[in-house]
């Protein structure tokens, strides 16, 4: 048999289409058939594409209520994580796929999003020369065990810098 593909272009509703035969001599048939055309969900999330390692972040797509939801890390299902939020500690350094499935329960069509996150390691901070005590004024010169070529250090007290941006050698 002969098919034709119809594009209903995202319109919601019920839709009606109709084949009407006609013959050789000019008798005709037609028939119908009322379709009820709906969208597919079509989650989407920010995410920061570039994190690491220990870092915990939130994702989140917008709550549409009857849908469910299910994520994603590398095709697999991350157990219990079925809300449209999703927190994540990224433990192991890597690249890896992040995916948020969205389904509407009354049908079950489904739509997802997903992003490739990279997790870094963080730098291997070994530390700071000891400093004995010095007088008010005098300006310590500060040595840095293990510095990496490539890593801005500055130095803080408390929460404030005191130092400029420093590059590792």
């Amino acid at each position: 048999g002969n098919s034709i593909t119809v594009n209903f272009n995202n319109t919601e509703g019920n839709r009606t289409l109709s084949v009407t035969e006609t013959s050789s001599v000019g008798c005709s048939a037609t028939t119908s058939i009322t379709i009820n055309v709906t969208n597919r969900p079509s989650p989407t999330f920010d995410a920061n594409l570039n994190v690491c390692v220990g870092d915990e972040v939130e994702y989140s797509t917008q709550f549409v209520s009857g849908h469910s939801y299910q994520w994603y890390l590398d095709e697999i299902p991350i157990p219990g994580k079925t809300s449209n939020t999703l927190t994540h500690t990224w433990n192991t350094a890597g690249t890896f796929n992040l995916k948020v499935k969205e389904i509407k329960t009354s049908d079950g069509l489904y739509g997802d999003h997903d992003v490739q996150i990279t997790v870094f390691d963080k730098p291997n901070l070994q530390g700071l020369d000891e400093i004995d005590a010095i007088c008010a004024g005098n300006k310590p010169i500060v040595h840095l065990n293990g510095s990496e070529l490539g890593v801005s250090y500055y130095l803080y007290s408390g929460e404030n810098a005191i130092s400029s941006l420093v590059s590792g050698t």
